[in-house]
């Protein structure tokens, strides 16, 4: 027979976080938001919470077990070998996790799900105040949807870059819009929607404000952000220029960020041209 749940006859006390715990647990709800889920098991009166990442974010799942417990096991099934899971369900852990990010939850389904879990530890629930620019929670939600790209341009302007998150409901990336501006589509076919900026003005902006928080292997790129807008603009991207080997190592900086250039245990392969003739030539280097 399953353990019948208890709960709290009077509402827990939060403990004092410092202020180092408040960025973390801003940053958590975010990746939270993005990337994981608060299970209830009735039949079982267990709850968890779980998250999968890819392989070579690994280290998020690894700095989560370090403060808080929990397991990591790799994910073999469904040909998904790239694939990490993360589960925490030892019940004053969790508690501890619940009240750091309380405030901080925000996205619409998971809101749905914590309120659950507070109403059943007996948490008081705290709304999410307006975010600002450097909250760690964009960077946190950003590890876990977000996206950093080069694109084709003009042949006579070099590249262009981009920045932009998806998710399923619209409400969830708002704020990029109004904090970062660019545009949101809604695409029916995919049942998502995409938030963009492309604007050099606007990407400086936004990589200054995530790339204090951002922890995922994204932090790569974001960091080459104002070299990429340096090389362009002396147009170090033509064959003829003496910054030409400068932009070459940019760019091969750019896919060597663990998902694109270095796919050792994974099944699928680099996803665009460059990382994969990057990919081709390190290969037959080692032969």
């Amino acid at each position: 027979m399953p353990k019948k749940f208890i709960r709290s006859c009077e509402p827990l006390i939060a403990p004092n976080f410092s202020q180092e715990d408040i960025l973390f647990y801003k940053w958590l709800a975010g990746f939270v938001d993005g990337d994981a889920c608060f299970y209830f098991y009735e039949k079982r009166n267990e709850t968890s919470l779980q998250i999968k990442q890819a392989t070579w974010n690994l280290h998020l799942l690894e700095q989560l077990k370090e403060k808080f417990g929990g397991s990591i096991r790799k994910i073999t099934d469904g040909g998904k070998r790239n694939s990490h899971h993360y589960c925490l369900a030892q019940k004053d852990r969790l508690i501890e996790l619940l009240h750091g990010v309380n405030g901080y939850i925000r996205a619409t389904s998971r809101s749905v799900q914590f309120k659950k879990f507070c109403d059943l530890y007996n948490i008081t629930y705290i709304e999410p105040d307006v975010l600002k620019p450097n909250d760690p929670y964009l960077a946190g939600m950003f590890d876990a949807d977000g996206c950093i790209n080069l694109y084709d341009s003009d042949t006579k302007k070099g590249r262009g870059l981009s920045i932009s998150m998806s998710s399923k409901y619209k409400a969830d990336i708002d704020c990029y819009a109004t904090i970062f501006n660019g545009n949101i589509i809604t695409r029916t076919t995919r049942d998502c929607s995409d938030w963009q900026i492309s604007a050099q003005k606007d990407i400086l902006f936004a990589q200054e404000s995530l790339v204090k928080y951002v922890k995922s292997n994204k932090l790569s790129r974001l960091k080459l952000v104002p070299l990429f807008y340096k090389l362009r603009e002396i147009k170090a991207y033509q064959l003829d220029s003496p910054f030409f080997r400068d932009w070459e190592d940019l760019i091969e900086r750019w896919y060597d960020n663990g998902a694109d250039f270095y796919r050792k245990d994974c099944t699928g392969r680099p996803y665009t041209k460059e990382a994969r003739e990057l990919k081709a030539l390190k290969d037959s280097l080692d032969e």
